[in-house]
């Protein structure tokens, strides 16, 4: 039996976007002075590259 390919892409995509939401949770968080530009990139990859750029005043 093959393995319905889309169902792999959508829970790959679905990890990612978890990941990605932790991550950018945590840097609103942090009360960095560092992030001046207010503004980070989270990358993955799901066939080719994207990137996902969050921003915060």
């Amino acid at each position: 039996m093959i393995p319905d390919l889309n169902h792999h892409l959508l829970t790959e995509h679905k990890r990612n976007m978890e990941k990605i939401n932790r991550h950018a949770w945590i840097y609103r968080q942090t009360d960095d002075k560092e992030n001046q530009n207010n503004e980070k990139q989270f990358c993955f990859t799901l066939i080719k590259k994207w990137c996902i750029t969050i921003s915060y005043s």
